[in-house]
């Protein structure tokens, strides 16, 4: 199990709610004392394999030059001395990059996204993550937080277009929370333990279970990184996105492609109307396509396949929604079909 092991929790609102930034600033947690509990930590973690640190924790940059500042990077060198040698990244509030501290930028070995709408507004992923991805220098980018499950009215529906979102457009991968879970809580309904079985619990098993398959490491998303507009027609509206969350673009529609020519995957929102056109002229070659189901983790395959690799082409979703209501599709067009796809189309 991997852990994002925070080394030093600041704290929301410079930790007038909760963390350790009034602690750090005191008269005895001086530079000195700092380095010394980075240190105490690395000596006691340098070995495990499993762990991911993070410095910082829902609390805004410390000022340049600050004492704050100074005794935050304390620890990170304390922990590094020691001998840890596992990953970094940091966590500040959000919508800021992991590297946007420029400070920590140099000991940032990942780039974690921490993005949302402005409170209470629930803003798309997206937006960040594509952001994040295009930094340079070039490091592995992931989205650490968003709105939590439950968390401001948020449904299985809306994590499910944050999550798809963001693991199409970071591409590292997706962390997913639930306003329940987080806290361990057993006095709030359903209780943690129940919260674990939640829809968004269970569509996050659907997007491993789709994705981990694929060469999804080597996805690039639309439009960047000499990918080419994988969607030319029927896209929907990006999103705004400021320092201060994302607004609008609930129903763009998110895609990556592999540039070797293996697959394409586009994310269309429940709140999409119409048809997509993709281009196919990524593919390698003749792709197999279907429409898959983040809800349940079934596959139809669409009629027409396989498609040549030679220009655009129309794709609408099913019609039917989905049990909960909702009409997000994932379509997925891959060069090599698995032997169940092979079934499903000698079948039909």
């Amino acid at each position: 199990m991997l852990v994002l092991f925070g080394a030093l929790y600041l704290g929301y609102d410079q930790g007038g709610l909760d963390g350790w930034t009034q602690a750090v600033n005191n008269t005895a947690n001086t530079q000195a004392v700092c380095s010394g509990f980075g240190q105490s930590l690395g000596n006691r973690y340098r070995n495990a394999a499993n762990v991911i640190w993070y410095i910082g924790g829902d609390n805004s940059i410390p000022s340049a030059g600050s004492e704050t500042e100074a005794r935050v990077l304390r620890v990170l060198q304390g922990i590094k001395a020691a001998g840890a040698a596992q990953l970094w990244t940091a966590h500040w509030i959000h919508d800021y990059l992991s590297t946007e501290a420029t400070t920590f930028a140099p000991f940032m070995d990942l780039q974690h996204i921490y993005t949302h709408g402005p409170y209470p507004t629930l803003g798309p992923t997206y937006p960040l993550a594509r952001i994040g991805y295009q930094q340079v220098p070039v490091r592995p980018s992931f989205l650490l937080e968003t709105t939590y499950e439950g968390n401001w009215g948020s449904t299985s529906v809306d994590i499910r277009e944050y999550m798809w979102g963001a693991a199409l457009s970071a591409v590292g991968g997706v962390v997913y929370g639930h306003g329940v879970l987080w806290k361990f809580d057993t006095a709030q309904s359903p209780g943690w333990i129940a919260a674990m079985q939640s829809p968004g619990a269970h569509d996050m098993r659907r997007l491993g279970a789709l994705l981990d398959p694929m060469p999804w490491y080597r996805l690039v998303p639309s439009g960047l990184d000499s990918m080419p507009t994988l969607v030319t027609a029927g896209g929907g509206t990006y999103a705004t996105w400021s320092h201060a969350g994302s607004l609008g673009g609930h129903d763009y529609v998110v895609a990556a492609a592999d540039p070797q020519g293996a697959a394409l995957v586009a994310y269309v929102p429940s709140t999409h109307v119409g048809s997509v056109t993709v281009t196919l002229t990524t593919l390698s070659g003749a792709s197999f396509a279907r429409w898959y189901d983040p809800t349940t983790g079934a596959s139809t395959p669409i009629a027409g396949s396989p498609f040549p690799n030679t220009g655009p082409q129309v794709f609408t979703p099913p019609a039917a929604p989905h049990a909960d209501g909702s009409r997000d599709w994932v379509l997925v067009l891959e060069t090599m079909p698995t032997p169940v796809e092979l079934l499903d189309f000698r079948i039909h």
